[in-house]
């Protein structure tokens, strides 16, 4: 006698499989037990069938979701495309098992053009003789009914990505307008991820506005502009926003867009910005456990200054990618996260202060002990001291990773040597800077250290080796203290 699992141990198992190095293949598989196992199964295959294959972007994989989905169409959507020269094939005509696009959880635009060209590219070739249409017209009138039939069929739908692009061309302000289609204020109303260009149509946003007002994953993409209808769009959302992305492309401030952010980002979990524009609105963000910030540009002290002294009591994840920055700034910025950090990432090119990387480096000390990784500088003239201090007191440390910043050669023998008997015992990896030497002495005790302290083979990269050095290493390979990168 046969058992039946209760629908919710499969989700469980399904889902558990999907985490599980997106194994969509396996999945599928099950779905192929019983009715039972498929009807579970299929809405979770169907969530974003174009996403589960981005990486694997052949024409095959790639055309199978297509096909699916122009069999999903209505017979007399059918025959509009055949009139463009599409060739409905017996295949085609038939109706789907399942209505597949009910199903979709994800959209993303330009994805969706890179299948439906590859689709008609493969399974609509003609002899250029017998050719009626352009393959990108026809390309354009098959996303046309495939953005209907999605738009009015999906109820599931929770993230949309909307972008321009320089190989969609004209099509990007066509199908950038999914809000304008029938279905849309049911299939969008529910929308929690939501990605695009802040320099589209302020009409988009408006309409946008009215329908979708769930949302609480926001990335927004060249923001070249003051665009009153992405402040709506920011203004009437209605749950509180975790998740923010901006990307700026001007140094102009965008005070329509600031005053409706400012109200929006007591709640946010994580922050990223790509150019710096204003960061006094997000001195409120006390929840903030992930904060990403580029800048390539010169910018003023003030720009910074009341954000780095605001409270980052939650803040695990720093990194910071500005390359003239203020180093005092960054040092506040940690000292105010009072021990949370696990990660630190930090990337420069010249401090406007480097007198104060050992003030940076002290508050690293001090104020992280339960860093797991770090990835960044290290001034040659503070090494000595810092950085078995830093191996001591932030005993967690499982990621060592240290640029070159172009720096002389510097001979690191005595840290090494110092640093042998307190070697985090979780340490990972080790990779130093290229421009840093250690004599074959100061190497082998340093891996003597790590043979007695580490439970896990380390991955280490040390530049500027002799065939000594490499002997040294090989030996400690081979006795799996270290991994054979």
């Amino acid at each position: 006698m046969s058992i039946k699992l209760p629908i919710e141990c499969l989700i469980e198992i399904f889902e558990f499989i999907i985490q599980q190095n997106f194994d969509y293949i396996t999945l599928r598989s099950c779905s192929l037990v019983n009715r039972q196992w498929c009807a579970v199964a299929m809405p979770m295959l169907w969530e974003e069938p174009l996403m589960n294959l981005q990486d694997e972007l052949t024409h095959d994989k790639m055309c199978m979701p297509i096909t699916t989905y122009i069999m999903c169409l209505s017979d007399e959507t059918k025959i509009i495309l055949s009139k463009c020269g599409i060739k409905i094939t017996p295949t085609l005509k038939r109706k789907a098992t399942f209505n597949y696009t009910s199903y979709l959880r994800s959209l993303d635009n330009v994805m969706l053009f890179d299948a439906a060209e590859m689709w008609i590219e493969k399974c609509n070739a003609t002899p250029k003789e017998e050719q009626c249409f352009s393959s990108i017209f026809q390309t354009y009138q098959l996303l046309e009914q495939l953005y209907r039939n999605f738009i009015a069929s999906c109820d599931n739908l929770r993230q949309l990505n909307l972008r321009r692009s320089d190989q969609i061309k004209n099509l990007s302000d066509v199908f950038l307008r999914l809000h304008f289609f029938p279905g849309a204020e049911k299939s969008l109303s529910f929308l929690n991820e939501f990605s695009f260009d802040g320099c589209m149509e302020p009409e988009i946003f408006h309409q946008a506005s009215e329908i979708s007002k769930n949302i609480q994953h926001l990335c927004i993409n060249c923001i070249c502009n003051d665009n009153k209808g992405l402040a709506e769009l920011i203004r009437v959302q209605q749950k509180p926003l975790l998740t923010l992305s901006l990307e700026a492309t001007t140094n102009f401030r965008f005070p329509n867009i600031e005053n409706s952010l400012r109200y929006k980002v007591n709640f946010l979990t994580s922050l990223t910005i790509n150019r710096m524009f204003s960061m006094d609105i997000f001195s409120s963000c006390n929840n903030l456990e992930k904060l990403a910030i580029t800048h390539r540009e010169y910018f003023s002290k003030e720009l910074m200054e009341k954000f780095v002294n605001s409270n980052f009591r939650k803040l695990r994840e720093l990194q910071l990618q500005l390359d003239f920055p203020y180093l005092h700034q960054i040092s506040t910025l940690i000292k105010n996260t009072r021990g949370s950090l696990s990660s630190i990432y930090l990337y420069w090119i010249t401090p406007h202060d480097t007198n104060n990387f050992s003030l940076l480096m002290s508050t690293i000390i001090m104020y992280c002990p339960n860093l797991t990784e770090y990835l960044g500088s290290y001034a040659n003239a503070v090494i000595n001291y810092f950085l078995p201090l830093l191996f001591q007191k932030c005993s967690k440390l499982e990621y060592f990773y240290i640029y070159d910043n172009g720096s002389a050669f510097y001979d690191i023998s005595n840290v090494m040597k110092s640093i042998s008997k307190i070697i985090p015992t979780n340490l990972k990896m080790m990779w130093l800077s290229e421009s840093w030497t250690c004599n074959t002495e100061a190497l082998n005790l340093f891996l003597e250290g790590c043979e007695k302290r580490l439970s896990k083979p380390l991955l280490f990269s040390i530049c500027n080796r002799t065939h000594q050095h490499d002997e040294i290493i090989e030996k400690y390979i081979v006795k799996n203290v270290l991994t054979n990168n």
